[in-house]
This record gives structure tokens, sequence and C-alpha cells, in this order.
């Protein structure tokens, strides 16, 4: 039986990522230097790391992403408390940098230009997120949710000498001043007494405690005035914070306003929002989620979040669980499925919203990652200046359940954060007959915080989902429709000894056809033990799967006594994209034109293009067809530069076939741009790419385009290209984009590394041809750019202009190649014929672009092509005879210096012109005779193949 791994998710370390989600900020990325870099080198740009980033990204500033003070102070205080693994996640974070640049690339794009630098964990944008709180209401009812979830039964259950539980509340300020909030607002003892000098410690401008932060007596403002100014006092902004703070600790029996869920609390402002009223932005709260752990939180609110998760994040939230912390978030307010985050993050427990009944909210999220539910519609709290107010959002929901975790905190204060999160899931209340439709989306249930605590922990049964791995059946590595799954699971029991346990897939589970083997017998599985059986569940695909689409699948798992806990599985299913690889070239090709990937530019869904079987060397790939320039149609970056185009549609999938005539394997797909207001699509495209296994063609690969013309016009000019962002070098640097005038082909190749592979792209047709080779950054000479977006101007200027930049800068370089002006009646259809090809060196490349042209004849694609000669330097000198100049242009297999003199009929020197480093493989030069007189003269070419003599004429 041929089984194929295709993918592994551990859920201990997942993090979901939507790179076409949430807000960042433009011209900052985040970066994680791995362990052995030498960072002091880069930050001081003297490394030679430093010549790629600043090609990149320009003037460059590197600021630690946190408090180096605070890691310190957060080592020594906590060193004789906690293990190694804390001590080296906090380690790590010094290696955290802010990373600020000047050129016009955006930070999505960077960032996965860095990456592949081989210096980073990883570079991403620097993300923000809002702040979920759905509506303001002027009701002031009571405090229904108190009673809901079983707060005041819960309360005679704390032991009076429970310890004060620190709650720190990451959001845009708390009314330290609040009459029902002041007595409970967290003191920095710290930075409390008289110092040495006399003065109070609170204000004498000195960080006593020395954790980095100043005079930090009530908590910290991280963004002050304009998001760039942090002060001492975490006063808000938006009031938001303020809201939150009370429905976990408002004042108990203080005769004004309303209770907190924890009676015995000390709240920890942490502002990471600026001061405007109105600002519904966290932009500082990693560094917030860290300060609030180091300084003695033992549950953190985050009532904030987007679908962009963040790996600075997911560093930080594994830090402060190796304290102990809990982390307690909203799942959002967008009322969809959503892994919103951090919400989603592994050690966060994630909170959707309910209503006074026990339904869903309506503009809560849902989630298979949501662990609990509770009340967020019209909580009464309380808001700035004394004053109180009902708001709804999964913002109110996540302080309710942060309340029912630091209630459990107190009453059980020996338990981990994985246990306590377990605890409070288990003992909430199954709210599923309430919400038939969200069952296993909104949590375990609505938190009970009576049940949570009036409990013994040795006799809980719980059970937690690690990892999971995904088999395809038939070897191929996709999960189409009819194919038979194997999936197995990894489990961790965080509480007292399962007996019997059994994971079981329920019968009528979606899209998927039949079961197979829908049990999978774990058997016993002591307290605080990892396992992960030998044996799997087994089950058929549905024939029916969307395409591109994220399957979600219910697992349940029993015990001797019965039901212990449900998880939803999740992979990709029935991609729209498929890879070829049957030669020395491996590309990946999806249903609507996109050559390399399907997910720009996250660049996960596919291999680029690989050369036999080194790094991917291809960023983006792509179809642009135009025939005038309102009429644009492609599938490539936008003006936008982190987006694609997207003008066409899938309407066949791509798939491939063994033609054992051509001895070649075929694939095909369809698509059209999407239709008008008529319903009417202007244009239609069947492409078919064609890679063949012989011995003399295993480096290139075929693709070719028949192009309808479905419009109401005939077409006179239309335009078949491709773009390619070549990245061969490190991060796509000091590469050259080229076109080969003797050959007719553009290639691209790096000028620091010999040992990189060249590639080229060729039009097969008897056509004009279009070429021009970009600069990314747009700083060489009459170079658009592209890291400000590509606009549908720039790729219609590019299509239509000739051969109109032969050579770029060495930089990171792109090109686009086409084929037109070509004429399409209406109702009609041309084809245009592509060939990549690879090599090493550009002998093999001019060997292989003549190899394609005769393939492409013997296959029937391209009428005979011309014959071709190869020889070690070709040299011409155009145009003989002149009135004006001449240009001499000499191509080399080999680079070789080169000397070029010219004499006049007297055998006088003339000019001379010498290339001694970093020569082209191709040089252009103008002889400078425009202003001698006319007559004879003769050219000298000296080069390492020998000397070359020319006659040239210079006439009036």
């Amino acid at each position: 039986m041929n089984k194929s791994l295709l993918f592994a998710v551990s859920l201990l370390f997942l993090i979901t990522i939507d790179l076409f989600s949430g807000e960042y900020l433009s011209n900052i990325l985040v970066v994680k230097f791995v362990d052995s870099v030498q960072i002091e080198k880069i930050i001081e740009n003297v490394s030679p790391y430093n010549l790629t980033i600043n090609s990149l990204l320009g003037n460059v500033t590197f600021e630690p992403a946190f408090n180096q003070k605070l890691i310190e102070f957060g080592l020594r205080k906590y060193s004789n408390y906690f293990r190694t693994d804390y001590q080296n996640r906090l380690q790590s974070l010094r290696r955290v940098f802010i990373v600020k640049y000047t050129n016009e690339i955006d930070p999505i794009v960077a960032s996965r230009k860095l990456h592949n630098l081989g210096i980073f964990e990883y570079v991403e944008p620097f993300y923000i997120h809002k702040i979920d709180s759905a509506t303001n209401d002027p009701y002031f009812g009571n405090q229904y949710y108190l009673r809901q979830i079983k707060a005041l039964e819960a309360w005679n259950l704390i032991d009076s000498t429970a310890d004060t539980v620190v709650v720190g509340i990451v959001d845009t300020g708390v009314d330290i001043d609040h009459e029902d909030l002041r007595k409970n607002i967290f003191i920095n003892y710290g930075e409390v007494g008289i110092d040495s000098s006399g003065k109070f410690k609170s204000l004498n401008g000195i960080d006593d405690d020395g954790n980095g932060y100043v005079d930090d007596v009530f908590g910290w403002d991280f963004c002050g005035t304009d998001g760039q100014k942090p002060d001492n006092d975490p006063r808000p902004g938006n009031g938001h914070g303020t809201h939150v703070a009370g429905i976990v600790g408002a004042v108990h029996n203080n005769e004004i306003g309303v209770a907190g869920i924890v009676p015995k609390v000390k709240i920890l402002p942490v502002k990471t929002a600026d001061d405007n009223p109105f600002n519904t932005f966290i932009s500082k709260g990693y560094e917030g989620i860290l300060y609030a752990g180091i300084m003695g939180a033992k549950v953190i609110n985050c009532s904030w979040g987007s679908e962009t998760g963040s790996e600075l994040e997911n560093d930080v939230i594994r830090t402060v669980n190796s304290m102990g912390v809990c982390v307690v978030a909203a799942a959002g307010n967008d009322g969809k499925y959503s892994d919103f985050a951090p919400a989603s993050l592994n050690g966060v427990l994630s909170v959707a919203a309910v209503d006074s009944n026990d339904i869903k909210a309506g503009f809560s999220n849902y989630s298979g990652r949501v662990g609990v539910s509770a009340p967020g519609v019209k909580i009464l709290s309380t808001t700035p200046a004394n004053s109180y107010a009902s708001w709804d959002g999964t913002s109110m929901a996540s302080p309710v359940a942060s309340g029912v975790v630091a209630l459990a905190r107190q009453k059980f204060p020996n338990l981990s954060y994985e246990q306590i999160y377990e605890l409070v899931k288990r003992q909430s209340d199954n709210i599923d007959s309430l919400n038939p439709n969200y069952v296993g989306l909104i949590g375990s249930g609505r938190v009970n915080a009576q049940r949570t605590l009036d409990c013994n922990p040795d006799t809980i049964r719980s059970i937690i989902l690690t990892s999971y791995k995904v088999f395809d059946f038939d070897g191929d590595n996709l999960l189409v429709p009819n194919d038979t799954i194997k999936l197995f699971l990894a489990f961790k029991n965080v509480f007292s000894d399962l007996k019997n346990v059994n994971v079981e897939l329920p019968d009528n589970s979606p899209n998927i056809a039949s079961i197979l083997k829908n049990r999978l017998m774990v058997g016993d599985v002591p307290s605080l033990t990892t396992i992960e059986p030998k044996d799997s569940i087994v089950f058929i695909l549905s024939s029916n799967l969307p395409y591109d689409y994220s399957l979600k699948i219910p697992i349940y798992v029993f015990d001797s006594i019965g039901f212990v806990a449900r998880f939803y599985i999740e992979f990709q299913v029935n991609p729209t994209y498929r890879t070829m690889s049957f030669n020395n070239i491996s590309v990946t090709f999806n249903s609507r034109g996109n050559i390399g990937f399907n997910d720009y530019p996250q660049n996960k869904q596919g291999v680029g293009f690989i050369y036999k079987r080194k790094p991917n060397i291809l960023f983006e790939g792509g179809l642009l067809v135009g025939y005038d320039r309102l009429h644009v149609y492609d599938v490539v970056r936008s003006s936008n530069q982190n987006r694609q185009s997207g003008n066409f549609v899938e309407e066949n999938i791509f798939s491939i076939s063994y033609d054992s005539e051509k001895k070649s394997y075929i694939g095909k797909c369809s698509f059209n741009t999407k239709p008008d207001s008529l319903s009417k699509s202007d244009v239609y495209v069947n492409c078919e790419v064609l890679q063949s296994v012989g011995v003399d063609d295993s480096n290139l690969v075929f693709i070719s385009y028949w192009v309808k013309n479905n419009s109401l016009i005939d077409w006179d000019s239309l335009f078949v290209g491709l773009f390619f962002d070549w990245d061969l070098g490190i991060s796509g640097q000091n590469d050259y984009c080229v076109y080969d005038l003797d050959f007719d082909f553009g290639y691209a190749y790096n000028k620091d590394n010999d040992t990189l592979p060249l590639v080229g792209v060729k039009v097969l047709n008897d056509s004009p041809i279009n070429f021009y080779a970009i600069d990314n950054d747009g700083r060489g000479e009459d170079s658009v750019g592209i890291y400000d977006g590509f606009s549908k101007y720039e790729k219609w200027m590019m299509l239509t202009g000739g051969i109109k930049r032969k050579s770029s800068r060495a930089t990171d370089a792109s090109m686009v190649i086409s084929a037109g002006p070509l004429r399409v009646e209406k109702d009609s259809t041309t084809k245009v014929h592509f060939v990549l090809f690879a090599g090493q060196n550009i002998l093999n490349l001019r060997k292989t672009s003549i190899n394609a042209e005769s393939l492409a004849y013997k296959l029937g694609l391209t009428h005979k092509p011309k014959e071709r000669k190869i020889s070690p330097v070709d040299i011409t000198i155009f145009p003989n005879p002149s009135s004006d100049d001449f240009i001499i242009r000499i191509s080399f297999l080999e680079i070789s210096p080169v000397e070029i003199t010219v004499y006049d009929n007297s055998g006088r020197f003339v000019r001379k012109f010498s290339y001694e480093e970093n020569v082209p493989w191709t040089i252009e030069q103008k002889l400078g005779l425009s202003g001698v007189g006319s007559g004879n003269y003769f050219v000298l070419v000296k080069t390492m193949f020998g000397d070359r003599h020319f006659l040239i004429t210079k006439v009036k």
C-alpha cells in the first residue's frame, strides 16, 4: 500500500496566519534572529548580510522589540520559581527586533523576501489589532451575567485567606481614579516609598525596581499621546479598557456602582493604544502581554484581535505560559467562522459571546478553536469619569471568562495554566441544545464559576489534542474528491487517569462520503501523559468538495465513563493547483493563470520553480493579457503589491495526464475573465503545460495559451505575456534579468554566485516579442519599480513596448515577456507558446533554447525554427554603414575581459573601451563616432577567445 505523508500539524505550536487579513504598519517589520547569527554586526551595519537587507529595504534601523531591562528583571524575579524553559523563552526574546526602513516595499512582500536570507526565525509585518466591543448601549440594566455564571455562589467558595490575584488588562488604558476601581488598582511597590535621596520613588524619574520602566506605579502606557511616546500614566484613551477592567475587578461592597467577578483582585492596567478616545487599534499588545506577565499577572485579558496571527505574539504567549500565566482573549465580532488572533493561538483561552439566554450573540465569531462562551450582551460595567454603561461584544465576554479563570487560580493556585483552562472548560454549562448550528464552535459551554470552584480537580476528566497527521492513500500528496484518508492523532491528559479511551468520527460528518473506520481505540491514558496511537481513523472524501476548501471535521473522545471532549480537525482539500515535476524542473500551476504559487504572497501552496531539486528560485509568476490599455487582464500583483489582480476565474481545474505518443506529461486547465454586467466574459483561455521526460528535454517546460476573443469587437493588438519575479540570490538580491538578443529569450542570473542556476523564458511564436527587465525597487535608470505596486498602466507599457528595457540592475529583479501585437477577430482564437528552461551557465541555456525550438516544432506547437549556431563569442556592429554612431554588441558563452579599440583608415587611434570586471553576458557599447568624419574605420576586439577585426564605414 503506497502511503504518503501529506502534512502534520502540532497543535501545541499552532499559529493561524492569514496574510490577506488584518492591519499592519507600513515600513516596519518584526524580525527574530536565529540564535547563531552575530546580531551586533547586523545592527551596526557591518555584516555581509547588510548588503542584502539594505538593498531590499533601503535605510534601516533596528530596535529591540522588548525592553531589555524588563527581560533582565523577569529573569531575576522568577529565577527560583520556573524551569529552564521559561528562562530560555524569555532570553530568546532578546533576539526580536523592530526594523524600520525607507524603501517603498510592502511589509508582507518584504517579509517573504527577507525570510530566505536564513538568519531569521521569522520575519513579519508589525500587526495591529482592533478592540472587540460591538455597540455602546445607554441601557443600564442590572448585572444579570453574575447570576448567569453563578458568580455569587462562587464567591462563597473562595477562602478568605486566598491570595489576591493580579489580572492584567492589556487594552486601551484604565481609569485608575474611577470610584469603583481605585481600590483594586495594582500598585508596583518597587516604585513606592522614599529613595536614598529622600525623594518619593513614584515621582523621582528613576527606574527604582530596575524593570526598565520609570515610575510605573500603576502599570504602564506603551503608546502615550500619539503611539510613539510611552509614559507611566495608563489612564485611557478609549474607554474600552476601563469597561473591561470593571467586569473583572470593580470593587465589592462599597455601595457604589457595580461589582466585579473577582472580589479579591488587583487590576494591572497596561495601555497599548494611544490617547485618542476614538482610537480602536491596539498597536503594542505583545509588549503589554510580556510586561503584565513579568509584573505578576496570573491572568491576562486581551479583548482585541484580528484575523492575522503573529509569530511575535505566539512567541510572547509561550513565554508567559511558561511562567504559568493564563491568557484569555476575545473571539471577535464579525459574526462568522474565524480563527481570530491572539484568541486562537495555543496557550490562549478563546471566548465567544452569548446573551442572557445562552444563545450565541449574532455578532460573535465562532470556531473549533473557541474554548468557552460567556455573556457578552448588555454587560454593565465601569466607564471613564466615574460613569457606567452597558456594552456588547466578545470584548465583554472575554473579561467575564477572565474573571472565572482568576477565581480558579485563587482556589487552585498549584494548577498549571493548561489545567486551569481545562477546568474552566469542563465545568462549563453545556449549551449545545440552545445553539444547534454551533455545536463545537462556541466552546465547551458557557462558563460557570460555581461549578469551576466547587469540584475536586483530581476527578476532572479532560484530554487535549496535541497534533494530528493526515495520510493520502494514493500517494499523490493531494487531497481530492473520493480520496481515502488516514487520520493519526496524538493526545495529552492534563488531569485524572482516563480508562478505555476511544476516539470517534461521527457518521454524519460533513464532506465525507463514507467512513471505513470510525473509531480509534486508544486505551488507558494516565494523568499528565502524552499518547500517540499507531492506529488511525479512515474515511473517504466526498465527491463534491468545494475547491481550495478548508475541511473541518469533528472528533469525539470518550472514556469508560462517557463523553470527555470534542475537537475539530482542519485541513485543505481539493486544491486548484498542481505541480509538474517530471523532469529536472518542478513548477506549480494553478487554474487561473498563476505560476509558482496559489497563495501569493504567503507562497505556501506550491513549490515555485525548482531546478534539479535545489531551492525554489521564483517568488511570483503569472499570465497577462491585454488588447488595449483599458482592457488588461492578469493574475499577478496589483497596484496594492500584497494583493494580486485576480482578473481570471477558474473554469476547468488543472489536471495532469500522460501522453505516451509525445512521451510527455500534459497539464490542462481553462479560465476566463470575470463576467461584466451583461454576464459576458471578454477573454477565454485554455492553458496547456507540456513537460517532456526525454533526456535531451529534461530542463524545460512548455506553456501554451489558446486565447479566445469573446468580446463584441475585433482585436487589432492583442498581447499575451508572462510576468516573473525571480529570486535566485538570497532574498532575490543581486539578480539580473536580461534579454538575449542573439537567441531571443529573457533570462535571469545572479551576479555573485555562479553555482546558482540561470533560468530562461522564451516566446516560441513567429510574432513580435516584447520584453521589459524590472528593477523591483525602481531605482535603476528608466526602470519602473513594483515595490510600490504594479499598475495596469505599467503592465500595458511592458506588454507592448518592444524590447524596451533589455537589462535590469543587479538587484531584486523581475521581467515581463510577451507576444504581440496579434490580430484576433471576435469569436476567434489565437495561440501563444512559451517555454521555461534552466541551466547552470549561459551555454546550457542557449543550447536548451535551441532544443526547445526544435522540440516545439516536432510536437506541432510551432513552425520550423530558424537555424542558430553557438560560438564562444558573437560580435555584431550595427548599423553598418552609418551616418551617425555605431553600436557593438558582444555576447559570451563564458565571460571574458574585453578590449575594444577603434582606428581610422590611416591606423591612427580613435577610441578605446575596456571591460575588466563584472562583465555581463552581453555587452552593448556605442563607439562614439557620431562626430567624426566619413570614411572607413577599423575595430579591433580582444577577448580570451582571440582577436577579431571589423571594417565599418561612416557615411555623410
